[in-house]
């Protein structure tokens, strides 16, 4: 029974794994796409290239997470506007 386990184990630690740089290079349209938006209903302009800035991928979780950032001048201010991008399911939500 433990060897049943422990071989499940081994081949479940790969079934959602990605490498964090092609995690966020796959979502990195949708990112944008998020920032813009985000950056048109504010007004503003981005002054910036936007970039990944953190990942959730931890291997046992099906649902991974990236954070995109850039910077973006708005009438009042200049400031940094973050986003998430959901991975699941092969798409980037």
């Amino acid at each position: 029974m433990k060897v049943i386990f422990a071989l499940l184990l081994l081949v479940s630690t790969n079934a959602f794994a990605i490498p964090d740089e092609e995690l966020a290079e796959k979502c990195l349209s949708a990112g944008k796409e998020k920032i813009t938006l985000q950056a048109d209903i504010l007004g503003c302009k981005i002054i910036s290239e936007v970039e990944a800035v953190g990942v959730d991928n931890r291997w046992y979780n099906p649902i991974k997470y990236v954070w995109y950032a850039a910077y973006l001048e708005c009438p009042q201010s200049t400031y940094e506007l973050e986003k998430m991008v959901q991975y699941s399911g092969g798409e980037c939500l």
